[in-house]
Order: C-alpha cells, then structure tokens, then sequence
C-alpha cells in the first residue's frame, strides 16, 4: 500500500513540477514576445469568443472545484493582434479572478464595441478591492527575485498589462463594496 501511495505522490509532484515548468515558459515566451516587432510580425485577425471560450474550458475544473458559474455574452467579435499574447493575458486575468471569487460566485463576461474598440468586461459580485489595491493591481516591484516572479500571479498580471498596452489597449480595475469587482480591458479592433 505504501508503495502504490508513493507512486502517486511522485506521479502527482512531477505533474505539478510540469505544470510549473510550462507556465515557466509561457512567461518566458510572453516576456521575449514583448517586443513590438514581434507583436507586428505575429499579428492576425481572431475570434475574442472563440479563445475566451478556450480559455473557460481549460480552467473549468477550477471553476467547478470553487462553485463558479460563468456567464457570458460573447457574440463573435474579430480582433487584430497576436493571439497568443492576448491569450495569455486573459487566461492569467481569469486565473486572478476565480482565485479571489467567493464559493459560491459568478464571473459575467461580456463584449461590447465602442468607437472602434473592443471592449472585454470580466465582472465578479463576490470580490473586492480596496481603492489602493485597484491601483496597484497590475503593479510588479522591480526588486523582486527572478525566482518568486516567475512563480507569481501578480509578475503575470504587470506581464499582461505591458501585452495590452503595446497593442494600444488599456486595462483597468474598478470595485465597489457589496456591488462587485469589474475588470475591463479595451483593445482596437485593429490598429
């Protein structure tokens, strides 16, 4: 029995130590692609919905372990940029909040077109975040060891934040006690 338990422990650690890994690189890749030239190489017209709806099917098992439902309105909006880094930004958006969300929550997702912009809001009622903390949301101090940034929600959030802000996009946190915590990123259809 002691045997088949330790079999699994090993099994289970080098699952997580691959998980690791692979988000290891995925920072790595996002990082090295931060580099105009690279977004313009890359990129090409995609489907928000479709990567959105991606991305809720990889963290579905988190979703369903917390109780989440998630809600969307996603009509197929097209959007000039490099998917993978967009990807990138709303998986480690989506991970930030389902962490914080509440048992049991809801997470609204919802597009919306404005003077040439997309508009993506994420929004959770069972979270908030002090007035301070808003403005520090994306925020990573530069004096922090490489080893705790790569293994840190929040290096991957200010990571995201840079991704959307070199495709001439914005994003930003808004939260009210009791209403709920709004995530909004604006990007240009094309630009």
């Amino acid at each position: 029995m002691k045997r088949k338990k330790d079999y699994f422990s090993n099994h289970l650690l080098s699952y997580y130590q691959t998980r690791s890994f692979l988000s290891f690189v995925s920072d790595l890749k996002a990082i090295a692609c931060t580099d105009m030239r690279i977004i313009e190489s890359n990129r090409q017209s995609f489907n928000i919905a479709e990567m959105l709806d991606n991305i809720l099917h990889h963290i579905q098992h988190e979703l369903t372990l917390k109780n989440i439902k998630v809600n969307t309105s996603l009509p197929i909006r097209q959007i000039n940029g490099h998917p993978g880094l967009i990807n990138y930004t709303f998986f480690h958006l989506l991970k930030k909040i389902v962490s914080e969300c509440q048992s049991p929550g809801e997470i609204i997702i919802k597009t919306m077109i404005r003077n040439s912009q997309l508009k993506v809001e994420l929004f959770s009622d069972t979270i908030f975040i002090s007035e301070p903390q808003q403005k520090v949301f994306f925020f990573y101090p530069d004096n922090v060891q490489f080893e705790q940034a790569v293994s840190d929600l929040q290096f991957r959030l200010n990571l995201a934040k840079k991704i959307i802000e070199m495709h001439q996009g914005s994003i930003c946190v808004s939260s009210h006690l009791r209403l709920g915590t709004s995530f909004c990123i604006e990007l240009y259809q094309s630009y």
